[in-house]
């Protein structure tokens, strides 16, 4: 495919606001780590989807770094440039002092976030979208990306059948980050995750 069919390709995307039905289609592959190799827990799995549906990925991120940090609090730091977990400390330690000296009750809660990249929920990640007030036009390239979405798993150099991704979507390579910073932003009023 040549640059410029490729470019055409991809305006068409985004005015349409619908993605491939092939570029839609994952395979995800198992790699062994260590240990066992005959138990599941041993293995990796990693996501490989078509090189050409990075590039329209790669703009939807653009357009969506844009509108999250209009969006977001100054508060949330998690996946932000120039906010650092050194930072964060800092300002923990300053409102664990605070807390102490009023001689006031304080929680802190810490999220591990170690599967976070694993899933995303499509229809959570697009109602907080739509209630953030984000363009219709990116939560509808979103929508388009995460429907009938299909995985195949290669295991011993064989494919299995194509299927529906049901309930929760695998992440994308380059737009995780940003939906997550979206779906467990925290109301700051409240100290809850919404």
């Amino acid at each position: 495919m040549g640059i410029k069919a490729l470019h055409h390709l991809c305006c068409q995307i985004w005015k349409q606001q619908e993605w491939p039905e092939d570029w839609k289609l994952q395979e995800f592959v198992m790699l062994y780590k260590n240990g066992n190799s005959k138990e599941c827990g041993n293995y990796r799995t990693i996501a490989l989807i078509s090189h050409a549906s990075k590039i329209p990925l790669i703009i939807i991120l653009n357009r969506m770094k844009c509108e999250v940090e209009e969006k977001l609090s100054d508060c949330q730091a998690g996946y932000r440039a120039n906010r650092g977990t050194t930072d964060m400390l800092f300002v923990l330690q300053i409102i664990i002092e605070k807390i102490r000296d009023g001689n006031e009750e304080g929680y802190i809660t810490f999220i591990d976030y170690s599967k976070a990249f694993d899933s995303v929920i499509p229809s959570k990640l697009l109602d907080v979208m739509t209630e953030m007030g984000f363009s219709q036009h990116l939560t509808s390239m979103i929508a388009s990306l995460y429907h009938n979405q299909k995985v195949t798993i290669r295991w011993n150099n064989a494919n299995c059948e194509p299927f529906n991704i049901e309930k929760r979507s695998a992440s994308r390579l380059y737009i995780v980050p940003t939906p997550l910073q979206l779906v467990h932003r925290t109301n700051h009023e409240t100290g809850r995750y919404k």
